[in-house]
């Protein structure tokens, strides 16, 4: 009875997890309504952690652990997405009275009153910025804390499949945490700095991951090398982000080195279907961050050489994305299916438009006559695009003129 009780409430926490909105524009009233469903969303936990705890089901009680720090990373990226509309002056910045109680309701789930009034009482009058910064940090902390503890909870020669899962979600979670800091890094920290502790993290990210082997369960042998390949994904974006202060050889060297390891960990996927859509998102961000490691490589006579073949991998990247859709012949896409796809999207038409502009400006021609003015006539197609989805049309423009 009490476990017919616990996933009842786990049901009704999926239901209230769906009303939970992520994304670069989500306004005020956006905002409180997703920290609203988390707050719900992790009382509902709660309740379930203590139910399957009293029933004696370890297993199951870390499992909804691990959960709840899951939410609470997922807060973090809702109060990052803010603090950068709000660096682009694109939204008010502060959080709203009912935003900040949602918040502290949140944290101090876990926490001791003693601790929680600590807390409380030094965020009080400090500027809009600073509180929302520390929300951020003692939610992702909260989110490995849990994580961690999970972990330990668990016999992991008995439950070695609920410990593999568990550390798939820490790993989950310290990657979302050196992501929210690559992008919103304290202030007055030097960028070298920044790059080291982001790197770190997600290094320490691969350590967390569970080795993969056809006796694993079928979520972890789709997940894993995904999760690995975001990893030196994320690693090759910000070593390509930022001036490293090295050779510029040895840095393409590393950049290219993470980018192989990514991909080599998506071809090492043997899942089903489960797993073919993210890997797919993965590949066509690599391509992204090759044809930026060509550009920035494309100095002085092989200038050209390199843009061409930014091109190209620009051009891949719009394949995958029309493979991905299951587009064939003429048919076409009317928008993306969900807002990751749409942020590549976006990623593939501004570097393709800016690469083939170059192209352009430069007066370089295509291979022979049939493909003398490819780059002018793919860039004014890219210029009528009314929306960058339509990018899986591209291709074919492009080898028409191969």
């Amino acid at each position: 009875m009490m476990i017919d009780l616990g996933v009842a409430l786990l049901e009704a926490v999926a239901s209230v997890v769906r009303n939970i909105r992520l994304g670069p524009t989500l306004d005020n009233a956006e905002c409180r309504s997703s920290l609203e469903s988390l707050v719900n969303a992790d009382d509902l936990l709660f309740r379930v952690e203590g139910i399957v705890e009293a029933a004696g089901h370890k297993a199951m009680c870390a499992l909804v652990q691990a959960d709840r720090g899951q939410l609470r990373s997922l807060a973090a990226d809702l109060l990052v997405s803010r603090a950068l509309l709000w660096i682009d002056g694109s939204a008010e910045a502060g959080l709203s009275e009912s935003e900040n109680s949602l918040l502290q309701e949140l944290l101090e789930a876990d926490e001791d009153a003693e601790d929680a009034e600590d807390e409380r009482s030094e965020l009080d009058g400090t500027p809009s910025e600073t509180p929302v910064f520390r929300y951020v940090g003692r939610l992702g902390d909260q989110a490995m804390a849990l994580a961690f503890a999970a972990q330990k909870g668990v016999d992991a020669v008995v439950e070695h499949e609920v410990v593999s899962v568990i550390s798939l979600m820490a790993s989950g979670a310290l990657q979302a945490a050196a992501a929210r800091f690559w992008a919103w890094p304290p202030a007055g920290l030097p960028a070298p700095d920044a790059r080291r502790a982001a790197i770190s993290m997600l290094t320490q990210s691969l350590d967390l991951l569970p080795p993969g082997n056809h006796f694993s369960a079928p979520c972890i042998t789709a997940l894993a090398p995904n999760m690995c390949a975001h990893a030196h994904l994320m690693q090759a974006e910000v070593q390509a982000d930022i001036a490293a202060p090295d050779k510029p050889q040895h840095k393409q060297q590393r950049i290219v080195w993470h980018l192989d390891k990514a991909c080599s960990a998506l071809h090492s996927n043997t899942a089903e279907v489960v797993s073919a859509c993210p890997s797919s998102l993965l590949l066509v961000h690599i391509h992204i961050t090759r044809a930026r490691l060509f550009l920035c490589s494309g100095v002085g006579a092989g200038g050209k050489k390199h843009a061409e073949q930014a091109v190209e991998e620009l051009i891949s990247g719009c394949r995958e994305l029309r493979r991905a859709c299951g587009l064939d012949g003429g048919s076409r896409a009317v928008d993306a299916p969900s807002p990751a796809w749409a942020e590549a999207g976006e990623a593939l038409l501004k570097h393709l438009r800016s690469t083939l502009r170059e192209l352009c400006a430069k007066g370089v021609s295509g291979d022979g006559a049939a493909g003398k003015d490819r780059w002018k006539v793919l860039y004014r197609a890219t210029l009528q695009l009314t929306s960058s989805w339509h990018l899986v049309g591209i291709p074919e423009l492009y080898d028409s003129y191969a």
